[in-house]
């Protein structure tokens, strides 16, 4: 197996006010730019939600990962030096995103956004995540990787030079293809896809438009004054859709929904606003709206 070239790093705004550093891992960022990791941009959507800004962003390679994905993360404690002997030991790594946040909210580093929640709105909560992330994600995946216009945009898009850009992103391609079909939504057809996608669609306009009729002011899932995991989870994801073309089919259907389109715009502006492609999406899409009304 080929290793991968190495990936530059950069900073995010950081503050002494936290007691602990993190350095989150993830695929090449490009500024001002989402992720091109869903996950990864859930994960630093948190961050930015939750206030914490100790952190640093650092590229990697799947295969230099715990558990072989991103994102992970090291958590340093600020009383640490580096010239300390025992440096390492006092280092925390954890992977997944999921298991991240738990960690972070468990021992108190961060807030817990679903702390006013009750157990059956958790449970909710859940049920929507891992409807995105444990099915229309695979989904997702594979329309980038398989359908041809959406895998040239991603090579375009790989920081990979020559002449390692002529043989890696095929080995990619077909690494990660085999694992899709292994986990079932790889033997579905792209049609089939795109339902599995706009299911997922369907069902958070009926739940963001659920939301506004209990409270007109409302923006977040559960009608909540603050936003929750899920919003938060969500947000991520569809920055992500909306800051590459390589999941147009996706994209077009969050832009197709009003509600949809307000609630990526306004999480953006929140907590993004340096992300002006994901923004000038989104107002190009309401422009052609308004042009067709």
């Amino acid at each position: 197996m080929v290793s991968p070239p190495p990936l530059p790093s950069h900073s995010s705004p950081s503050s002494s006010s936290e007691t602990e550093h993190i350095t989150l891992y993830g695929f090449y960022k490009p500024e001002n730019k989402p992720s091109a990791s869903g996950f990864c941009q859930k994960l630093e959507t948190f961050f930015r939600a939750v206030g914490y800004t100790s952190y640093t962003h650092t590229a990697t390679w799947p295969n230099k990962a715990p558990k072989g994905k991103l994102p992970y993360i090291s958590i340093t404690p600020s009383s640490s030096s580096p010239d300390d002997k025992d440096l390492s030991k006092s280092i925390t790594i954890l992977p997944d995103s999921t298991f991240i946040i738990k960690h972070l909210i468990e021992s108190g580093i961060t807030p817990d956004p679903d702390s006013l929640l009750t157990p059956l709105q958790k449970a909710d909560s859940r049920a929507y995540q891992a409807q995105l992330e444990e099915f229309t994600y695979h989904a997702l995946v594979c329309s980038r990787w398989r359908r041809p216009a959406n895998y040239t945009n991603i090579v375009r898009d790989l920081p990979i030079p020559w002449p390692f850009n002529l043989f890696i992103p095929g080995y990619i391609r077909r690494g990660i293809l085999a694992s899709i079909v292994a986990q079932g939504v790889g033997r579905h057809s792209d049609e089939e896809q795109d339902g599995i996608m706009k299911e997922l669609i369907d069902a958070l306009e009926l739940k963001y438009t659920a939301s506004a009729a209990l409270l007109s002011s409302a923006v977040w899932f559960h009608a909540t004054d603050t936003p929750t995991l899920i919003d938060i989870t969500i947000a991520g994801f569809f920055m992500n859709a909306l800051g590459y073309d390589t999941n147009p089919e996706f994209a077009s259907m969050i832009l197709a929904s009003p509600r949809l389109r307000e609630f990526a715009k306004v999480t953006t502006k929140m907590w993004f606003p340096e992300y002006e492609g994901v923004l000038k999406v989104i107002a190009e899409a309401e422009l052609a709206q308004g042009a067709a009304a």
